[in-house]
């Protein structure tokens, strides 16, 4: 593996906009975007690893840390070999990874963290009401599962600002237009690589 890996991570509750602002980010060269739950979902259910990772997805239980660790490791080697990503000169773009402080234990000897894009929102209704508009998955139509995911990213996945505290924590104002975010993250991540 090559490594440490320079990596900026995108951090915040469900609706705030991550996957759309990293996507967005990563068309850029220079960057390199994995989003675990994409590249688990895009899994071969016929693979090693996609037989395993499956029950887990077909009964919406979170995937064991070992497993995930073993996916990142595949996902990042795989796409250096298809000469998708240069860990020299690519920075990775981390989507809801890690989303938890034991996750972030086993990443951190792996991962160079450049910065962490907080997508805090003052308003957390209006994030509530984009996750019922987008309909893009089945827990979104839930009241109940969508005040659960808010609550597993306060009690779980929040705190990890404080342990990212030597790596630069920028918090940018998510209920805004995307292109505004967009141009805001552009210059948080204009003024570190300077």
């Amino acid at each position: 593996m090559s490594g440490p890996y320079r990596t900026i991570l995108f951090l915040g509750a469900p609706g705030s906009g991550k996957g759309t602002q990293s996507r967005a980010l990563a068309q850029l060269p220079g960057f390199y975007r994995f989003g675990t739950g994409e590249v688990l979902r895009k899994l071969d259910p016929e693979s090693e690893l996609g037989s395993q990772v499956q029950p887990f997805l077909g009964r919406g239980d979170l995937v064991p840390n070992a497993l995930v660790m073993k996916v990142w490791h595949s996902h990042l080697r795989g796409a250096e070999q298809a000469g998708e990503f240069s860990p020299s000169r690519d920075i990775v773009l981390l989507d809801a990874f890690p989303r938890d402080e034991s996750q972030a234990k086993l990443l951190d000897p792996q991962v160079d963290m450049q910065l962490v894009i907080y997508l805090r929102a003052a308003d957390e209704e209006a994030l509530k009401e984009r996750v019922r508009q987008r309909n893009l998955r089945p827990d979104d139509q839930s009241e109940q599962v969508i005040e659960h995911r808010f609550q597993v990213f306060h009690q779980q996945t929040l705190p990890l600002t404080e342990i990212y505290e030597p790596s630069p924590v920028v918090a940018i104002e998510a209920v805004r237009p995307p292109l505004m975010v967009l141009a805001e993250i552009a210059k948080t991540i204009g003024d570190i690589s300077h």
